[in-house]
């Protein structure tokens, strides 16, 4: 029994009202952050892949799944021998007919108990995408309030480099944003909040700090965290 992770993480969020376009004279890695209304950007994949609190529940499940197949599999080996002992009767017999029907409804049972558990299984799964799609919710309005931005979009970071990947580069022509000013990638930040509650995120590079996104510069006090 397989139950394979399909729920879309896609999440493209409007958040407070229109505001005043940047300041002309902040600075960026790559000079003034554009004139026009606060806007930012979240690479939703990244945020799925570091977020811990994700990554614990995926884990756990796993583990269910595993647990699962593991008694679905073992209760399949034993219809398996009753069935084998069937050899050993004479067909047609009292005692043969007997133990026939037992294993055809074993069988019946076996695979209802596993239809079952896989839509139990599928269930979960659904839970777990959602509640940490709530919690990125969540996180990127309470940023996006309190940094006076006016809309997140959502978009892939992933640099398209290999000419022969024909995948990779359907992909990149498909992007919803084609550039993004590095500024405007709060990325990092959302997963400093999604993160504050649970162990800290190891390895990956999500990127540099955005430093004009918002009125408060990059250290100042920690924001609060995602209340739920």
């Amino acid at each position: 029994m397989k139950v394979s992770l399909f729920f879309a993480t896609a999440v493209a969020v409007v958040c407070g009202s229109l505001v005043g376009p940047f300041s002309p004279s902040a600075q960026a890695q790559g000079g003034a952050v554009p004139a026009g209304h606060k806007i930012a950007v979240v690479d939703v994949s990244i945020v799925f892949k570091q977020h811990q609190r994700f990554l614990a529940r995926t884990e756990m499940f796993k583990k269910q799944v595993q647990a699962a197949e593991a008694a679905l599999k073992k209760e399949y080996e034993v219809i398996n021998a009753l069935a084998q002992q069937l050899e050993g009767r004479t067909p047609g017999s009292p005692d043969y007919k007997t133990m026939e029907q037992r294993v055809a409804r074993d069988k019946v049972d076996w695979q209802l108990r596993g239809q079952t558990q896989r839509k139990e299984l599928m269930e979960e799964e659904g839970r777990i995408y959602f509640q940490t799609y709530r919690e990125l919710d969540d996180a990127v309005k309470r940023f996006a309030m309190h940094n006076g931005i006016a809309l997140v979009l959502r978009f892939a970071s992933d640099v398209v480099d290999n000419p022969d990947d024909r995948n990779e580069i359907v992909k990149g022509i498909n992007k919803s944003v084609v550039y993004v000013h590095p500024d405007l990638n709060i990325t990092h930040l959302i997963l400093q909040e999604l993160n504050r509650s649970g162990p800290p995120v190891t390895g990956g590079n999500p990127g540099a700090v955005p430093q004009g996104v918002g009125p408060r510069p990059v250290g100042a006090a920690p924001r609060p965290g995602v209340q739920r």
